[in-house]
Parts: C-alpha cells; sequence; structure tokens
C-alpha cells in the first residue's frame, strides 16, 4: 500500500503510519502505480495547500487509494522536472479557479476532467533536464546546509553545557541564590493610569514551548 505524502512524497504506507492502515485483502478499486507515475492527493496541508502530486519511485509496482487521482505519461517526459513543477505553485490558481463549489475545506473537490483539461508547460527533453538538474543541485546544497546547522545546533547545546557546568571548577566566582540576582515581578492588573506610564500600550507576549 502506497500513501501520499505532502513532504515525504509517494512512500509505502507502512514507513509513513510505521503499520499498515489499509486492509490488503480488501483492495477493490485501487489503482495500480508502477515507476515515475504520478498520483495527485487532494488533501489539502499546509506544505500542500492543493494537495501534493508526486511521482513513484519505486521499482515494484505499488496499489494506492482510490481517493487519489493516478496519471501516467504519454510519451518521454523528464520526471524530475514535473515533480519540480508540481512543487510549484504555478498550477495553484487553475485548480482554485477550476474546483467545485461547496466542497470540504480539507480536500480539494475537482472533476477529472477538469483537473486534466489544466494547461501546462512542456519544454524541450533537454530543457527538462536542465531545469530539473538546477533544482536538485540547489535542493542538495539546501539539505547539506540544513544538516550543517543540525549539528551546530547541537554542538552549541553541548558547549553551553560545558561551559557553564565547568565555570565555577575554572574561573574564579560565588555560588549564590537566584533571589540576590533576580527580582520576581508582581502579578498586576494595569488601570489606565498605570498603561500611561509606559506611553499607553502594553504588549501581551505569549512564550510558547
Amino acid at each position: 500500500m502506497i500513501c501520499n505524502s505532502a513532504k515525504q512524497g509517494l512512500i509505502p504506507q507502512r514507513e509513513y503510519f510505521d503499520k499498515d492502515i489499509a486492509n490488503s485483502d480488501n483492495t477493490a478499486g485501487y489503482y495500480i502505480i508502477e515507476q515515475n507515475d504520478f498520483v495527485y492527493n487532494p488533501r489539502k496541508s499546509a506544505d500542500a495547500p492543493y494537495g501534493p502530486i508526486s511521482s513513484y519511485k519505486y521499482v515494484d509496482p505499488g496499489i494506492v487509494s482510490p481517493l487519489y487521482l493516478c496519471f501516467r505519461a504519454k510519451s518521454i517526459i523528464n520526471p524530475r522536472y514535473y515533480e519540480w513543477y508540481f512543487k510549484s505553485s504555478v498550477w495553484h490558481r487553475y485548480i482554485y479557479m477550476s474546483g467545485d463549489s461547496g466542497a470540504r475545506h480539507d480536500r480539494v473537490s475537482i472533476k477529472d476532467d477538469t483537473f486534466f483539461a489544466m494547461p501546462i508547460h512542456l519544454p524541450s527533453e533537454n530543457e527538462q533536464r536542465r531545469i530539473a538538474s538546477f533544482l536538485d543541485i540547489l535542493e542538495s546544497r539546501i539539505e547539506k546546509q540544513r544538516t550543517l546547522v543540525d549539528s551546530l545546533k547541537k554542538y552549541k547545546r553541548g558547549l553551553s553545557d560545558k561551559i557553564f557546568s565547568t565555570i565555577v571548577i575554572t574561573s574564579n566566582c560565588k555560588k549564590i541564590s537566584w533571589k540576590n540576582v533576580f527580582l520576581p515581578l508582581q502579578n498586576n492588573t494595569f488601570s489606565r493610569d498605570d498603561l500611561i506610564q509606559y506611553g499607553g500600550t502594553v504588549s501581551q507576549v505569549h512564550n510558547p514551548v
């Protein structure tokens, strides 16, 4: 069973949920997809406001829910080019303008015929390859930077712990209580006169975890 995640693309169901959700004995109406087929999941999310369209990368065939819309290229295309195309927002306006009104707020509602009438750009094979290659390289660099940033964050946390745990040993300092350094603020209710002292405004501040 294959599911279509906005972040991870088309992956086996058990990798996404850590278990099989669908019953493998009841797959009536499911689609069989092959490598480089595309699958549209109309479910909206923060990462895919009009639903993700993903390419199937596995060599072995997979099956997907009939809630998805599946399609295959009629001629040779560069799958990576269209993966990047569908990760962009250039096709969102068409879905927005052509979708059915009164649909569920968490799912795009659009007829199959309307979806396949969507205009799409088809550059030469060489141009598709160049664009896909450029975006792949850029994504690789971003991932390397993300890995570097994560490593630096871990290093900073460890270094901070080490600094503050050894400062007593290596520095000429004394141990005192918090009350000798900090003054607790009072939980007050402000009056109009109190606010004037702060220029008439006091901001509400939240400290999320």
